[in-house]
């Protein structure tokens, strides 16, 4: 029911008013499920949806990326069209401030659906630009909600045909080892070590595999 619907997206974009924990911890279910709707057949589901989204998106303290919030939601709402110059205005960006979470809830999704696809550009930028996002991160709890899915993505990345792009995706699994530290990183890279022992590896994920290794390793020595 379209109308239920509705009142749901509108729950949703209100919680845009809770405390920065709260929204801390809900952004990560929140931007990918309004970002589902923005492709929704019913009009007003797809406006409701964009709207709410906007209202996460006046929560960004982050002024760079609060500058680009509009090309952002364009690229939840059509990643096909607009994932390439979301990704190009990310990287071509200096930032200067920390990365805040409501800023991250916007652009993770856009980074994880170019490191999916087939171009290959796009994947090495994905991945290019969340090793750069990461050391702008003041708190490392902030990128905890959202390894599952970036993971996802660096391990397609990671078994690249192309070496370029299973070097970058390899160095941004270091910097965020870097980040979360040993612990979580034993944890949430352990399919880096599985990939190397696995026999049913190719050589083509192995030498990502142990690039990405090497990486985890100099980023808990150094």
């Amino acid at each position: 029911n379209w109308r239920i619907k509705i009142s749901y997206i509108w729950i949703l974009g209100i919680m845009a008013n809770c405390s920065a924990k709260q929204l801390q911890t809900s952004l990560p279910i929140i931007v990918p499920t309004l970002s589902t709707c923005l492709s929704n057949a019913h009009p007003t589901i797809r406006e409701k949806a964009s709207e709410a989204l906007n209202l996460i998106g006046e929560t960004i303290k982050n002024p760079e990326i609060s500058q680009c919030v509009d090309i952002l939601i364009e690229a939840l709402e059509n990643p096909f069209e607009n994932s390439e110059r979301a990704l190009e205005i990310l990287l071509k960006t200096s930032f200067s401030h920390y990365i805040d979470p409501p800023s991250l809830s916007m652009i993770i999704p856009i980074l994880d659906y170019c490191m999916r696809g087939r171009v290959s550009d796009l994947k090495a930028g994905a991945c290019q630009v969340i090793g750069s996002i990461v050391e702008l991160i003041a708190n490392p709890y902030d990128l905890l909600p959202y390894l599952k899915i970036l993971i996802t993505g660096l391990r397609i990345a990671l078994c690249d045909p192309l070496p370029e792009i299973r070097s970058i995706a390899a160095m941004a699994i270091g910097r965020i080892s870097s980040k979360i530290g040993i612990k979580e990183a034993e944890t949430h890279f352990r399919f880096v070590l599985d990939i190397i022992e696995s026999n049913l590896s190719n050589t083509t994920e192995r030498q990502g595999a142990a690039q990405a290794y090497a990486e985890i390793i100099c980023s808990q020595t150094y």
